[in-house]
């Protein structure tokens, strides 16, 4: 099984970007909106050169050299402007997973439209540090790919709605975890186990996996007004009602200070409308939606901690940057 290209252009040379480029200034501590992404982000990645890679819902992928953003689109040879996942593989080239495909990038694209002979969107991709990139195709199940060039399918035949995949994790110990409309899959050892509401889960449908400091695993899930955790091969869980709406849970991360950040989204599946949620912060006693700090309430779709005091925020108005 193979990735196949698109009929226009195998290999599409990258040409000089005419968008426009910022200089992001530096801040001491607080929040800083960048001015140049208007759009949606759905996706923050650092890369390996310590350059952080923004995808976004129509205007394609931004790189942030530590000085300047930079964009990239279809223009430029990304496959599709709606970038929702980002990776980078263990020979140092760029993944892009969008919804019109996978874009690959090492100083040149490389665009995949299809695998296995159908179109396919991707979501989500996972370099697990051992040569395999793992990608999920919406409604395709699971895919791996290794060094060798050779490509793996997981298709789940005993449960059509666990192939339809919103998130991959991978814990400190190596395994995989797989959110589902179905419940939420550990890959360890060569084998899968699901896990769903009769084990503890709050709902089926796993938004976001996050393992923190403590190896404690949080879940979220479409029952917004709770979030998942599993400590110890236990589930529980525990109420994010802070006196605003919660449908969804699609980011978690953890700052240098302890504190978890749950990215929040209000969403009626049966009208596809959108209110504004925001960030849930959890201090270890108490949970606090921020109203009136950094984006407000709006949407938030991704996070990424650098590790050094600096959190990345990507919602549906733009990026943001908090830094302590």
């Amino acid at each position: 099984m193979k990735f196949q290209h698109t009929l226009m252009g195998m290999v599409l040379a990258l040409f000089s970007c005419t968008n426009d480029v910022e200089v992001l200034p530096e801040i001491e501590t607080g929040w800083s909106k960048v001015s140049a992404i208007s759009d949606e982000v759905l996706a923050v990645y650092k890369a390996s050169d310590e350059r952080i890679w923004v995808g976004t819902a129509t205007q394609g992928v931004y790189v942030y050299d530590g000085s300047n953003f930079t964009n990239y689109r279809t223009s430029q040879g990304l496959i599709n402007n709606t970038v929702n996942a980002i990776s980078e593989f263990s020979n140092g080239d760029m993944w892009f997973g969008t919804s019109g495909g996978l874009s690959v990038y090492d100083g040149s694209w490389t665009n995949y439209d299809q695998v296995n002979g159908s179109p396919f969107e991707v979501y989500s991709l996972l370099n697990d540090g051992q040569g395999n990139m793992w990608i999920n195709s919406w409604g395709m199940g699971l895919f791996s790919y290794d060094e060798n060039d050779e490509l793996l399918w997981y298709w789940d035949a005993n449960c059509d709605w666990c192939n339809y995949i919103n998130t991959l994790f991978q814990d400190g110990q190596g395994n995989l975890w797989i959110g589902t409309y179905a419940g939420l899959k550990k890959r360890a050892n060569n084998s899968f186990t699901l896990y769903t509401i009769t084990d503890g889960l709050p709902d089926n449908v796993v938004t976001s996996v996050y393992e923190d400091s403590w190896g404690r695993m949080w879940i979220g899930t479409y029952n917004g007004e709770k979030i998942g955790m599993m400590e110890n091969n236990k589930f529980s869980s525990m109420s994010l009602q802070s006196g605003y709406p919660v449908n969804s849970i699609m980011a978690i991360s953890e700052d240098i200070m302890g504190n978890m950040w749950f990215g929040a989204i209000d969403y009626f599946p049966d009208t596809q409308e959108f209110n504004n949620s925001g960030i849930i912060k959890y201090d270890g006693a108490t949970m606090r939606t921020l109203v009136d700090e950094g984006p407000g309430r709006t949407n938030t779709l991704a996070f990424l901690e650098e590790g050094n005091g600096t959190v990345w925020v990507g919602t549906a108005k733009g990026l943001y940057k908090y830094k302590y």
